[in-house]
């Protein structure tokens, strides 16, 4: 029998059981027609890690618990993070336009990459990269698996900061003007908005928790 996806990242991903005491706690077909498609959700008392994977290949994010869905990270942006100098940082988060191409090959220069097999077909692909993805795991985010948050807080600060420099470095604003009405002497009113109030708000809580 073919593994499935599922089964895959199960197996794969069992060190979460066994060594940090979490459990299982979804498994979805994400897909019936498609057995290399799935995702799985592990869970302890501090930490989830989910792995999905999608026809484009495997993604997995891990969060906080007690947090909502939207604020878990990858791996990827945690290895960045880390490999970053500080000095590193401040270019990747520039606001400038001129530093977008310094940024995009500081970004490009720690990109996780899979390793190098020959594939006989696409199940086989599919288990090396969730083996990677595993692998990174347990190497970037050793203390997050263990409930330790110490770093949670710089690194979503880093993850709005490179947000912001990405949009700012293409010549454009994080913030507009939404047009909401007129007023009894048909006057505009605007308001403005953040592109991402969403991480501005979870900031301002994780800042607050402290």
């Amino acid at each position: 029998m073919q593994k499935t996806f599922n089964m895959m990242a199960v197996a794969h991903f069992g060190y979460l059981v066994g060594e940090y005491n979490f459990r299982v706690e979804k498994s979805l077909r994400t897909h019936p027609n498609f057995e290399l498609e799935g995702f799985v959700d592990f869970q302890s008392p501090t930490t989830f890690v989910s792995v999905a994977g999608e026809w484009y290949g495997v993604e997995v994010s891990f969060g906080r618990v007690v947090d909502d869905r939207n604020f878990a990270v990858s791996v990827g942006l945690v290895h960045e993070f880390l490999s970053l100098t500080p000095e590193q940082r401040e270019i990747v988060c520039s606001r400038d336009p001129w530093c977008k191409h310094e940024a995009r090959q500081l970004i490009a220069s720690q990109q996780l990459q899979y390793e190098k097999h020959e594939f006989t077909n696409g199940a086989q692909e599919t288990e090396h990269q969730i083996i990677d993805h595993a692998r990174w795991l347990r190497q970037y985010a050793d203390p997050f698996l263990r409930g330790d948050y110490s770093l949670w807080l710089a690194i979503h600060e880093y993850k709005l900061a490179r947000m912001i420099g990405e949009v700012r470095q293409s010549w454009k604003r994080e913030i507009s003007r939404r047009f909401v009405g007129l007023t009894a002497g048909r006057k505009a009113v605007y308001v403005q908005e953040h592109m991402f109030q969403r991480d501005v708000d979870y900031l301002a809580r994780l800042k607050a928790e402290r």
